[in-house]
Order: structure tokens, then C-alpha cells, then sequence
């Protein structure tokens, strides 16, 4: 997933507007590539899963 940082237009879907925090898609990963590269745009990794039961390594054995 992307968040955009820094408002911009997108010219390749008809100059629509993206405001600061608003998703933007990771259709074109090239895109998404230059757009974080210049600052528009921060790609977040999706959020690890843990195991029910499990501690702060991971390790289900206590």
C-alpha cells in the first residue's frame, strides 16, 4: 500500500487530484517506484502477522 505525502496531481488518470493521506494504487509498481523516489508518495508494507500465543519472538514455546 501507498500514502500519499505531498499533494499532486496524476497525469496517467486525468490529472486527479491526491491529497496528503490518501491511498494510492500500486497498479503500475514502476509508478509507484518514481513517485516515492520524488517525495509524493510513501509505499507501508502490510503489518506482520503473529501467531496467537506467541511472545515477542515469535516462539510459541514459553
Amino acid at each position: 500500500m501507498a500514502i500519499v505525502i505531498q499533494a499532486f496531481r496524476e497525469r496517467f488518470e486525468n490529472y486527479k487530484r491526491y491529497e496528503i493521506g490518501d491511498e494510492y494504487p500500486e497498479t503500475n509498481k514502476e509508478r509507484v517506484k518514481y513517485l516515492a523516489k520524488l517525495g509524493f508518495i510513501e509505499v507501508v508494507g502490510k503489518p506482520k502477522r503473529v501467531k496467537k500465543g506467541a511472545d515477542a519472538n515469535g516462539d510459541t514455546d514459553a
